[in-house]
């Protein structure tokens, strides 16, 4: 039971993976994650040494796979403009 108290939903682990897949080793992923039946959002910090940003994302009505790649697009363009 404290398994299930501690550790996200299968499918909010994807999402954070999905934006830690993304980056490299040396960026400080803070998060938090919530999901609906047809909405998954991802509040993020990323930090590394050059400074940090906020990173959030909110939709509605999209695939979990698509909503993940987007997530991790976004993640990288981030990091790659203001943090690389």
């Amino acid at each position: 039971m404290a398994d299930a108290v501690t550790r996200p939903p299968v499918e909010l682990r994807q999402l954070l993976d999905a934006l830690r897949d993304t980056l490299t080793d040396d960026v400080r992923v803070l998060d938090k994650t919530g999901n609906l039946e047809d909405a998954s959002n991802v509040a993020a910090l990323l930090s590394t040494p050059r400074g940090s940003v906020i990173l959030v994302v909110l939709d509605e009505g999209v695939d979990p796979g698509d909503a993940r790649t987007i997530i991790a697009q976004l993640g990288q363009a981030v990091y790659t403009r203001f943090l690389e």
